[in-house]
């Protein structure tokens, strides 16, 4: 191999290398954008549910205060509440879901629909 050749050899070398290190710095940027979109999923999911929970705890606490209320005047009158009465809320497949995250047993042994399908 004579100088000229190596010359260019080198030179392709070179060329190669560099790119090579400019392909390596764009795969980085681009995990790094990757792992920021992961990171940002992941901050709306746990934002999701905290909102799911926040709307799940509302909802069972207007369900304690439905039930404190006619509770006693059901039990004087001996009767059911009316008709009109919803003690059972339009949310309740979130409380179901919410409840069977804190014990999974929950949703085997009360499916929704046996338990609040007839409810509305």
């Amino acid at each position: 191999m004579n100088d000229v050749e190596r010359l260019c050899y080198l030179k392709i070398a070179s060329d190669q290398t560099k790119a090579a290190s400019i392909q390596a710095l764009e795969s980085q940027r681009q995990a790094d954008v990757a792992m920021e979109n992961l990171k940002l999923a992941k901050a709306q999911a746990d934002q999701q549910a905290t909102q799911e929970l926040t709307t799940t705890i509302a909802l069972l606490r207007g369900i304690i205060l439905d039930v404190a209320f006619w509770l006693p005047i059901v039990k004087e009158q001996g009767k059911t509440a009316p008709s009109t009465v919803r003690l059972v809320p339009d949310g309740w497949p979130l409380i179901v879901f919410h409840a069977s995250r804190v014990s999974p047993e929950l949703r085997e042994k009360a499916p929704a629909s046996r338990y609040f399908g007839n409810c509305r």
